[in-house]
């Protein structure tokens, strides 16, 4: 199926329907997004308004198995009969992985030699070091990194660091559920989504936030894939202040 702006938009309603995208509402009392990663120039911790989680898109395989088959049908056939193992980033995007490499097997999307593409996936190391613990080495197969969503790129960079240093040949192509700057490239790699920018997603640096009058955070910021439920929880006041 070619890739088309109606079929964003109906990936955004299927998103928000099954719970995967966040977005404040302005409430007082709700906290914001703490983010992982930090900005580099300033070396403080990042914030945002706007969210996706990908563990509530793998709890409804039908509609992940749907996101794969989406996430690939934008390669050319050339390219999808490249990719020898799909992977994926520690955690949230191993089962996006799996799905994309299974997806990548179907006899219709490669004609070739070897017709199954693997899935593997990458896990923390030292600091921010990512690498391949219970996979290969790949022996210069072509890797595919996939990712829930992006950010910054780092831990897909991560990733495709893991797999070059095992000897794997990276492709360059990053495939993404959800693209929040909206570029196209990252260092020489094309970015492939189902969505692409989120307007309404704003990030900032801790005590910079734009909708409050002093930048500071009425409450204190959580990691959203440990606290989701306090993200999402209703709270009283929603339209006492503008997002």
């Amino acid at each position: 199926m070619p890739w088309n702006y109606g079929r964003q938009e109906w990936w955004k309603k299927m998103l928000a329907s099954v719970g995967s995208v966040w977005v404040h509402d302005s409430s007082p009392l709700r906290p914001y997004a703490l983010l992982t990663n930090v900005n580099p120039d300033s070396k403080k911790r990042r914030i945002s308004n706007a969210y996706f989680d990908g563990a509530k898109l793998a709890e409804h395989p039908k509609l992940l198995h749907r996101a794969a088959v989406d996430l690939i049908d934008q390669l050319s056939r050339s390219e999808r009969e490249q990719v020898d193992i799909a992977c994926g980033s520690p955690f949230g995007s191993i089962t996006l992985a799996y799905a994309v490499a299974y997806a990548l097997s179907e006899p219709s999307k490669r004609m070739r030699h070897n017709p199954e593409c693997l899935a593997w996936f990458t896990e923390p190391g030292e600091g921010k070091e990512l690498l391949l613990k219970r996979f290969g080495p790949p022996h210069g197969r072509k890797a595919l990194v996939v990712d829930d969503a992006f950010t910054t790129g780092g831990t897909s960079e991560r990733s495709a660091a893991a797999l070059e240093r095992d000897g794997a040949v990276v492709m360059p192509i990053f495939l993404y559920i959800i693209n929040r700057p909206g570029i196209e490239e990252l260092n020489g790699r094309r970015i492939i989504s189902l969505v692409g920018k989120m307007p309404e997603a704003r990030v900032w640096d801790e005590g910079e936030n734009p909708f409050t009058s002093d930048g500071t955070e009425l409450v204190p910021p959580v990691r959203p894939k440990y606290s989701w439920a306090e993200l999402t929880a209703p709270y009283a006041n929603v339209d006492t202040q503008p997002r």
